[in-house]
């Protein structure tokens, strides 16, 4: 299982370059964040970044993950949005200005409404997980 990230509001490429070094800070999710780039357009130079897979399995990454990206989002200055697709293929849109003026229970809250949303257990959040042992 894995969600995808996006970033818009100016520094997109830079923005997900310092949220991947972020996330791979993180012991349970290092080798597990890969980079998605764009083939270069025509006359242009190199591929450009556009997002970010992050693999998630169950237990404590889930929660790690969601924790980090509500972290980073919260020291960004300016307004960034980000995209963040499920894996159900649904997203949650969150952005730095609103998330960084929220207090700590809403924080709490967010972080729990989105671990809930990609699914506590490695399912996605609707989906009960396979149980080869019943």
């Amino acid at each position: 299982m894995h969600i995808e990230l996006r970033i818009s509001g100016g520094e997109d490429a830079q923005g997900l370059r310092s949220l991947r070094e972020w996330l791979t800070e993180e012991p349970d999710l290092r080798g597990h964040v890969r980079m998605i780039e764009r083939p270069p357009a025509p006359g242009e130079l190199g591929s450009e970044l556009e997002a970010l897979v992050v693999g998630l399995g169950p237990g404590g990454a889930i929660t790690a993950a969601v924790g980090l990206l509500v972290s980073w989002l919260r020291r960004r200055r300016g307004t960034l949005k980000m995209r963040v697709v499920l894996p159900d293929g649904g997203s949650v849109e969150l952005e730095s200005d609103v998330v960084s003026a929220l207090p700590a229970d809403e924080l709490y809250d967010l972080v729990d409404r989105l671990v809930e949303r990609i699914g506590p257990n490695g399912e996605p959040a609707g989906e009960e997980p396979d149980d080869a042992a019943s």
